[in-house]
């Protein structure tokens, strides 16, 4: 039987110290962090439901911030006719806050004049707005598990317990 809930988080994190004798713009600290969770509710007989998110904290660079940002999708999957159809909603950046935002100011200075100037810079980028889907799916005949398959049976990665994973590069 499937779990009634099901969680998982994650994260990560780094403060690094940056120094290139080449690019000066290279040279001082980096640092950051991210996280991100996935719940799971399995409804009986009603639904099951997905909320997911990840994001991140405000970043510090060498030349100056990324500001902290976060995503959040839901997906709802009901199914009918004894599992045979089921119907799932699927909304991608629910909060439409998806963006990446890079703000930056760099001391430059004009080899030949030895002027020093700022360069300022400000960007934004949405990859991907928010999305709606809705997926139809229908199961002909009856669900079996498979006696051989690419999971259970060594095949390309010559019985070294490749764990499934292509190993093209």
């Amino acid at each position: 039987p499937m779990p009634l809930a099901s969680i998982m988080i994650w994260g990560y994190s780094w403060n690094s110290k940056i120094s290139d004798q080449g690019e000066a713009d290279f040279n001082g600290n980096s640092r950051g962090m991210g996280l991100g969770g996935r719940l799971t509710l399995n409804i009986p007989t009603i639904a099951r439901i997905e909320l997911s998110g990840n994001g991140r904290g405000k970043m510090k660079i060498t030349t100056g911030t990324i500001p902290s940002n976060y995503r959040v999708n839901l997906g709802i999957q009901k199914s009918f006719l004894k599992n045979k159809l089921s119907v799932t909603l699927k909304v991608n950046d629910l909060f439409d806050t998806g963006k990446f935002i890079i703000d930056t100011s760099t001391d430059v200075t004009n080899s030949i004049t030895q002027e020093t100037y700022t360069q300022l810079m400000y960007a934004e980028r949405q990859r991907q707005k928010r999305n709606t889907s809705i997926v139809l799916n229908y199961n002909f005949g009856k669900q079996q598990k498979k006696k051989w398959g690419r999971g259970n049976f060594s095949g390309r990665s010559g019985g070294m317990g490749g764990g499934g994973m292509e190993m093209d590069y």
